[in-house]
């Protein structure tokens, strides 16, 4: 039995509406432009209909009706993009739990957490229960976005009350966890994804730093040190 379940919600999707297009509400990292890119696929009509909305109430019917309209020709697209997914995933699931567990050395421990589909190309999380998925995404992006977001939960995990006992803020924390994905560039994780996680510009020089600093003998805790050493002495940077 798989570790994901691909589902489809709309309260799930209209709830990333109301924090990604109607006010923006996540976390930028300095991507620019981001809450334009956000509603590139959605119709100008469609986004000026969003945003000037008054009241809750208004815009959640607003946005039911737009994402309703879209699977009235689409609902076939998303579940065949669920059937393909599985799939993929099922045949890379064993080896992304290995090469995770090997990284970050601790087990992963996760069971029943729920992939939902978006008609948006953003994904957020919940953890541990759930994160989103793209449907405008390929396949190809769909699998980073699972590797990405399942990297999130372990380092959560295993490592976010340690980071707070050093010292940590809640946006430094942000920053070394989003760093960190820059390994699913590197061997073994290349040998499941073969797309390139670029991270973002506030990460940058971390993650920089996390490239030439990591030596597996050296242990993930010190490595995990040397990186809260550096966000801490170079904030100027980030």
């Amino acid at each position: 039995m798989s570790l994901l379940n691909f589902t489809y919600n709309i309260s799930k999707d209209t709830e990333n509406y109301l924090n990604a297009v109607y006010r923006f509400k996540y976390l930028k990292h300095q991507r620019k432009n981001i809450e334009q890119q956000v509603t590139h696929y959605l119709s100008d009509k469609d986004v000026l209909a969003i945003k000037k909305s008054k009241t809750k109430k208004e815009v959640r019917e607003v946005i039911y009706k737009i994402i309703t309209k879209w699977l009235k020709f689409n609902q076939d697209i998303l579940e065949l993009n669920a059937q393909i997914l599985s799939k993929a995933w099922q045949r890379r699931e064993k080896q992304f739990i290995k090469y995770c567990e090997n990284f970050f050395e601790k087990p992963f421990d996760f069971d029943d957490i729920t992939c939902y589909f978006t008609t948006l190309p953003i994904c957020p999380y919940h953890y541990p229960l759930w994160f989103m998925n793209s449907i405008k995404f390929s396949v190809e992006e769909q699998l980073l976005t699972i590797y990405h977001e399942l990297f999130h939960f372990m380092f959560i995990k295993y490592y976010q009350d340690y980071c707070f006992k050093k010292g940590l803020s809640k946006e430094e924390f942000e920053i070394i966890k989003e760093a960190l994905t820059v390994f699913l560039n590197q061997p073994p994780f290349t040998k499941i994804n073969t797309i390139p996680e670029k991270g973002y510009p506030l990460e940058k020089s971390l993650r920089d730093f996390m490239l030439k600093g990591y030596r597996k003998n050296l242990g993930f805790k010190k490595f995990l040190d040397n990186s809260i050493k550096y966000l801490k002495n170079n904030s100027n940077k980030i």
